[in-house]
């Protein structure tokens, strides 16, 4: 199984990455974000910071979970 990320960040920068696994959990979690769990927004901050993915300028066509996360300044 492959999920598809779409990161955002709150000046519209974007791209996206690929990762092994299920990360349907961490949809919709924006770092900075009042409202998200703080454990989910760890993982998030973890999985950008680590950089263990290639960015890619649009999506591919093999995964099979789409996520959308961000960062919120």
């Amino acid at each position: 199984m492959k999920t598809l990320f779409l990161y955002i960040d709150s000046e519209m920068e974007h791209f996206f990455f690929e990762k092994e696994g299920d990360y349907q959990y961490l949809d919709g979690i924006m770092v900075n974000s009042c409202s998200a769990d703080e454990k989910l927004i760890d993982q998030v901050c973890e999985l950008l910071d680590y950089k263990d993915f290639t960015t890619l300028s649009e999506p591919s066509k093999d995964w099979d979970f789409f996520v959308t996360i961000g960062w919120i300044h």
